[in-house]
C-alpha cells in the first residue's frame, strides 16, 4: 500500500518548508547548528522516504509490519525519543556548567567585597 501523489507532495512541501525554516533561524543565530542536526537528520530521511515510498514499503515487509504508514509511525516515534535524548543530554551538560560559572561568579564577588572592604580600611 504506497501513499498517494497528493500526500507525497504536501508531506514533501512540508518537509521542505521545515528544513528552510530551520536553516533561516540558524543563519540568523536563533537555533544552534548542533541541536538542529538531529532534526535535520530526520527531516532528510523523511523526505527520502516521501520521493522513494517503495523503500519504506519493504523495510515495513520485513520487519513484519502490515502498513508502511504504521512503520513511519514506529520510525518517527523512535528517531523523537532519540531527539528527545540528545536534547536531554545537552541540557544536562549545560546545567552543570551554569552551576560551576554561578559557584564561581559567586567566590569572584565574595574577593572582590573582601578586598574593597580591606581598601576601605587602608
Amino acid at each position: 500500500m504506497i501513499m498517494s501523489t497528493r500526500i507525497q507532495i504536501i508531506i514533501l512541501a512540508a518537509l521542505v518548508l521545515v528544513f528552510a525554516l530551520m536553516i533561516f533561524h540558524i543563519n540568523k543565530k536563533k537555533l544552534d547548528f548542533k541541536f538542529c542536526l538531529p532534526w535535520m537528520l530526520f527531516i532528510l530521511v523523511c523526505i527520502i522516504l516521501t520521493c522513494f515510498p517503495v523503500i519504506l514499503d519493504r523495510v515495513a515487509w520485513l520487519v513484519g509490519i502490515a502498513s508502511p504508514m504504521n512503520m513511519l509511525f514506529i520510525c518517527g516515534f523512535c528517531i523523537a525519543l532519540f531527539i528527545i535524548y540528545v536534547l536531554t543530554v545537552a541540557i544536562s551538560k549545560h546545567s552543570a556548567t551554569i552551576t560551576l560559572l554561578t559557584q564561581r561568579v559567586a567566590i569572584l564577588e565574595k574577593e572582590l567585597e573582601e578586598k574593597e572592604k580591606k581598601d576601605e580600611q587602608n
